[in-house]
């Protein structure tokens, strides 16, 4: 997260000096903060409405000689032309002329490219790299995104306390794209009222299907069947395929698993976080799942459902009739 910080300090302190490099690379999978950044970088390299020095390509067909070309061309009436590429896969593919036109680029030439993946060891990685910025912005903490929030929040008139942004983080995940979009439907909601509180969250939000999956494990694990069951029916009210729903409650059980082996070697918080890929503010949630389990039990659990999943393909059993069965079979009451 260090390095993402950094990246994004750099990007700011460009964008207050207006001393741009010659080339940027914003790459990772948050969709929210690439597409604020390009917006921004964009509307500071180029007057609004300005055409004629601006080249915008997107997809993974584009013409490497018609970016070429434009990155060959003077400016018209201006002291710079952009060229933006989005999604263009040149990261990932064999390499292309663009490599040694990036090594010599006019100085009045600009370059952003806007990526979803990347591959480091490409020699366009490592021109950019060496030429210019290269900003990876993945997905934020929670201290970052509590922030985020209030001054959100702050701007449109209302109030969240940082306990009520956990709640909401929880309920519907850190994709900052999902966060706005549902922060804005909080501001609405609340309508005159400056304060959002936890049962505006249980009103107006949209939970992940994940956080609904972990919610009904959980009810699974607690023996608690009549939950249980009545959240699966809620997922598949939302169209959910009951084969979907059991490759998630796989996806649970293996984190859980995974948390509890490492809580066993010893692995701080942090560690079980960086190893396993899970959002911090939900390792202690999985490490308390975790207390209910033996591990030889969690075991069991995995071998039982991958033969479910089997069983499904070779239809031995109908897929929801599966679910439900397994549901039953691992709650008491």
């Amino acid at each position: 997260m260090k390095k993402s910080n950094d990246d994004l300090k750099q990007l700011n302190e460009d964008l207050k000096s207006g001393d741009f490099k010659s080339i940027y690379l914003f790459y990772g999978e948050e969709s929210y903060l690439k597409r604020q950044y390009k917006n921004r970088f964009v509307k500071s390299m180029i007057p609004d409405g300005d055409t004629l020095n601006y080249n915008y390509y997107e997809g993974g067909s584009i013409d490497v000689g018609q970016v070429i070309e434009a990155a060959e061309t003077l400016p018209f009436f201006s002291d710079c032309r952009l060229i933006l590429l989005e999604d263009s896969g040149f990261f990932k593919s064999a390499e292309n002329a663009l490599v040694s036109v990036l090594q010599k680029l006019p100085e009045t030439t600009r370059i952003i490219f806007v990526e979803k993946e990347i591959d480091r060891r490409k020699k366009l990685y490592k021109v950019v790299e060496a030429n210019g910025c290269i900003a990876q912005l993945s997905r934020q903490s929670d201290s970052v995104l509590i922030q985020w929030i209030t001054n959100i929040a702050k701007e449109s008139g209302k109030q969240i306390e940082p306990s009520t942004i956990k709640y909401l983080l929880e309920k519907v995940g850190n994709d900052m794209e999902n966060i706005h979009n549902e922060l804005m439907k909080l501001v609405a909601y609340v309508d005159e009222r400056t304060i959002i509180t936890k049962t505006d969250i249980d009103d107006i939000c949209s939970v992940q299907i994940e956080s609904q999956v972990f919610d009904l494990t959980r009810a699974v694990a607690s023996g608690n069947s009549k939950k249980a069951l009545a959240l699966y029916y809620d997922l598949l009210d939302l169209k959910e395929k009951p084969f979907g729903i059991l490759a998630l409650m796989l996806l649970e059980y293996r984190r859980i698993f995974q948390v509890k082996d490492l809580v066993e070697q010893g692995c701080s918080q942090k560690e079980i976080s960086q190893k396993t890929g899970i959002n911090p503010y939900f390792v202690e949630a999985y490490r308390n799942r975790a207390n209910g389990f033996t591990s030889e039990g969690l075991k069991n659990i995995l071998e039982e459902i991958a033969q479910l999943d089997q069983d499904i393909k070779r239809g031995l059993i109908k897929d929801q009739l599966a679910v439900e069965l397994f549901i039953v079979g691992h709650s008491n009451n």
